[in-house]
């Protein structure tokens, strides 16, 4: 048997579909909501998911790990609201609970901006994730984008069936709202983990990103799509640490927001001092 764990904040229109795509199957499906504003937690309970709250996160990492330990079987199927699970795919994951390894990699179709992409990162070969996997088998990194990882011991294999279905970034102003949100926690960290690189290393790390996936992971064959979102990930490098050098050099925006006041004051105080 196994759980479904679904992580959701206003995906009513999302979730209907993730739900036709676990329910005749799994054994539970449980939803961990973070205070959503539209019908989510409605959907959920309709369909009669276990449904529970978690306070709002800029990322969806702690909540995850919320709603894995709210699962009631050994073994946990994590599926995005955005995400369906194919009907031959269930079936390789039911099958999958009794072939040994306690830890498989599924593969995962991503649409962008309208298709699916065959390259740069997102192809279906190219984006295998921990998905399926026993409780006690995996454990959690408390960074953004670190997938749960396995313990120390634990055989993971590659799950070979028909991917997961994932539809990805709506357009690149979703794209870019997503990276403004990652981005601005990813700078915390690095400022948290005293790890400063040189504007050298800066541009080239970004320019390794971008040639990983334009050139190595085939997004030169994908169109626009391919050299646009691979160097739009170029970018999320150069933010992160834009960001992070920011944080470190004047501090947040509250910090920044205190220091022009200080100056809209002595401005202020010039008139005061004529009247």
């Amino acid at each position: 048997m196994i759980s479904v764990v679904i992580n959701t904040r206003n995906e009513e229109r999302n979730l209907p579909n993730a739900l036709a795509s676990v329910l005749p199957w799994a054994s539970e499906v449980v939803v961990v909501d973070m205070q959503s504003t539209d019908r989510t937690k409605e959907i959920a309970s309709a369909s009669g998911c276990r449904v529970f709250d978690h306070e709002v996160c800029p990322v969806v990492e702690p909540a995850r790990e919320f709603a894995i330990a709210q699962a009631l079987n050994d073994w946990v199927f994590v599926l995005d609201a955005d995400e369906m699970v194919p009907s031959s795919l269930s079936k390789r994951l039911l099958e999958a609970t009794g072939l040994g390894p306690e830890a498989f990699l599924v593969p995962r179709r991503n649409y962008l901006i309208g298709k699916s992409l065959e390259g740069a990162g997102w192809a279906p070969h190219q984006d295998r994730q921990l998905r399926l996997f026993r409780k006690a088998a995996i454990e959690f990194p408390n960074l953004i984008h670190q997938n749960f990882a396995p313990r120390a011991g634990v055989e993971v294999a590659i799950l070979e069936a028909e991917a997961i279905v994932h539809f990805n970034y709506l357009g690149y102003a979703d794209f870019l709202g997503r990276l403004n949100r990652y981005t601005d926690v990813e700078s915390g960290q690095l400022v948290a983990s005293n790890k400063q690189r040189s504007r050298f290393k800066v541009i080239r790390n970004a320019w390794r990103a971008f040639a990983r996936r334009y050139y190595k992971q085939g997004g030169k064959s994908q169109g626009d799509e391919g050299f646009y979102l691979s160097a739009m990930m170029a970018f999320y490098t150069i933010a992160t640490e834009a960001k992070a050098a920011q944080l470190r050099g004047v501090g947040d925006e509250a910090a920044i927001r205190r220091e022009y006041q200080q100056v809209a004051d002595e401005v202020r105080a010039q008139y005061a001092q004529k009247v």
